[in-house]
C-alpha cells in the first residue's frame, strides 16, 4: 500500500449501547477512528420506481489495516453516511477494503 494514494480523510464509527436514566437502552454512533483512505466510484444506478427516483452507487474505500475495524461499523466521508448493506469485508495483508 503506497501510502501517497491515501488522500482522502475518513472518520469511521462503531456503534455503542447506552442506558438512559430510565434505565432503557439505545443505540449511539461514537467516533472511533479518523483516518485517511482512496475512495473509488465503481458504480451507479439510477431507477425510477412509482415517480420516485432512486440512485444507488458503489464506493470502494481502502485504509490502512487496523486490527479494530470491522463491518459493523460505519464511514463517514465528507459529510455522508455509508454503511456495508451486503456485509461484504475484505481483507489484505496491509489493507481493509469495504465494497
Amino acid at each position: 500500500m503506497r501510502a501517497g494514494l491515501l488522500t482522502e480523510t475518513i472518520l469511521l464509527q462503531e456503534s455503542v449501547l447506552v442506558k438512559n436514566e430510565f434505565g432503557a437502552t439505545s443505540m449511539e454512533w461514537v467516533d472511533y477512528l479518523q483516518t485517511r483512505a482512496n475512495i473509488k466510484f465503481n458504480s451507479g444506478n439510477r431507477v425510477n420506481q412509482n415517480n420516485e427516483i432512486f440512485t444507488s452507487y458503489t464506493l470502494t474505500f481502502t485504509i490502512r489495516y487496523y486490527h479494530k475495524v470491522n463491518e459493523q461499523m460505519r464511514i463517514i466521508y465528507q459529510g455522508k453516511k455509508y454503511r456495508d448493506s451486503e456485509k461484504r469485508i475484505i481483507f489484505a495483508d496491509d489493507k481493509l477494503t469495504t465494497e
